[in-house]
């Protein structure tokens, strides 16, 4: 089984290697020493302990709290404080390192135990949780659509990449004042599906809209916007979805006016088929009346020899 590597920041040298056993007895392994920032930077640079027990007043012109800032932008190393100092002030700035724990002196093993396992527990669902919403951020930046999140107030807190490129928008702007709807006649949209939905917590969908953005050319757009829950199945604002259709409206338009092209030289082929077919019709009409005419001239041709015949017969006898 590996053993947790620690590194141990203290000013005090036999605090510090009485911390060190201690923390060997209970099946750490630490990894260095350091009673200033610039050697604790350097272990952390050279070991890459998994956990740091910081002293909040140690050497040097940089206090704990720096060292654990730095520790933290840098190396993404958690850190818990060990001091004796439990002033406001002094929590305060702890506070804003976003230690994972603070431990007052003196302590008893079973304490630093403990602070050290929860702070290993909670760095690890910190990971899960940042690695679960990068594989969030992954997926909705290749989408396609322009993906904007925004509050019950209509003041963005997350957008994609193409929001970001496309809507020229920033977190913290409100969605007005980045976008404007209007309808296929040029009339500006009153109620928008954002405001709709943030009103009504119902998802609502609009086609064929005119987009005008602040820095960029207007687009026709498709809006699907849906409420925003949070965990106790509150509404806390609204997820919304811009499909640019331009291209497709261009494509269609495009098929369309080949489709026209299509039928009408379909019509005029029709057309020109329809007038021969008149013409042969006419021309047939003609050689039947011919056809008929000659018949008769046959008919009476063949009754006057009939009759011719029989008078030269009588004449015989």
């Amino acid at each position: 089984m590996t053993l947790k590597r620690l590194l141990v920041v203290e000013d005090e040298a036999l605090v510090a290697t009485d911390l060190s056993l201690r923390l060997q007895a209970l099946g750490y392994e630490v990894v260095g020493i350091a009673d200033n920032a610039i050697d604790a930077w350097a272990l952390c640079e050279a070991h890459g302990p998994e956990l740091v027990l910081m002293d909040i007043h140690i050497k040097g012109d940089r206090d704990g709290i720096e060292t654990a800032h730095t520790i933290r932008r840098r190396w993404d190393i958690p850190v818990v404080y060990l001091t004796a100092y439990s002033d406001d002030a002094t929590v305060g700035r702890a506070t804003e390192s976003d230690p994972f724990g603070y431990v007052l002196k003196p302590f008893d093993e079973r304490m630093v135990q403990i602070t050290i396992e929860i702070a290993f527990h909670k760095y690890q669902t910190q990971n899960a949780i940042k690695q679960r919403e990068q594989w969030i951020r992954s997926v909705i930046d290749t989408l396609s659509d322009w993906v904007v999140v925004t509050n019950q107030s209509g003041i963005i807190e997350f957008l994609n990449e193409g929001a970001q490129s496309e809507l020229g928008a920033s977190v913290g702007e409100g969605i007005q004042s980045v976008i404007r709807l209007v309808d296929r006649e040029g009339h500006p949209i009153m109620m928008n599906p954002i405001e709709l939905v943030a009103k009504s917590g119902i998802p609502q969908m609009m086609e064929w809209v005119c987009l005008e953005r602040r820095d960029a050319p207007p687009v026709t757009v498709s809006i699907s916007a849906a409420p925003l829950r949070d965990h106790l199945e509150q509404q806390c604002g609204v997820v919304t979805s811009f499909n640019n259709i331009s291209r497709r409206k261009e494509v269609e338009r495009s098929l369309w006016l080949a489709q026209q092209s299509v039928t009408d030289q379909v019509n005029h082929s029709v057309k020109r088929y329809q007038r021969q077919v008149l013409r042969y019709q006419t021309q047939l009409d003609r050689h039947k009346h011919t056809i008929k005419e000659l018949n008769k001239v046959k008919r009476r041709y063949a009754k006057l020899t009939q009759d011719s015949g029989a008078h030269d017969g009588g004449d015989d006898e």
